[in-house]
């Protein structure tokens, strides 16, 4: 037999141990192979839009009405200041703040916390009033300012 063969024969014998281990055996029965009948009604919910916004919730709709309007005014390159979660959660709206990663990850647009090094740079805001998201442009270091102390009570958080 080739040598190609014999490791893979190995390979399959000690996938086969691993998951005969009582812990590793619970965690494929539980999370793997939970409910096996669900996988064809699964396979009508493939859309990515779809299963970004089941999982995401919250965070992925306000990330893609952001996107939503910076879309429409292609000229604009924001620099996009997310406030805390806390200070959303404060005034009553359940939107966790994705990280600045996520966030340019999802959207395309860069974006700052509080707390970062480029808040200089930042050119636009997020503001919740009124149980609505409102996206404002920052054209001063005195703006900047009066929104950092707003929002200085809230930590930014993961």
């Amino acid at each position: 037999m080739s040598k190609k063969i014999q490791l893979s024969i190995v390979a399959i014998i000690a996938i086969v141990i691993f998951f005969q281990l009582p812990v590793n055996k619970a965690w494929l029965d539980n999370v793997i192979l939970v409910d096996v009948s669900l996988i064809p009604a699964q396979l009508d919910y493939m859309d990515e839009e779809y299963r970004n916004q089941a999982r995401y919730k919250e965070s992925y709709q306000l990330e893609m009405a952001v996107k939503g309007f910076f879309d429409q005014t292609p000229s604009v390159k924001p620099l996009l200041l997310l406030p805390p979660t806390g200070y959303f959660k404060a005034k009553g709206l359940n939107f966790p703040i994705p990280e600045p990663a996520i966030f340019y990850y999802f959207t395309g647009i860069r974006s700052v916390w509080t707390n970062s090094k480029m808040i200089d740079s930042a050119n636009w805001v997020v503001i919740p009033a009124d149980n609505q998201m409102y996206i404002f442009p920052i054209q001063n270091r005195h703006q900047l300012d009066s929104f950092l102390t707003i929002f200085k009570p809230y930590p930014p958080t993961l």
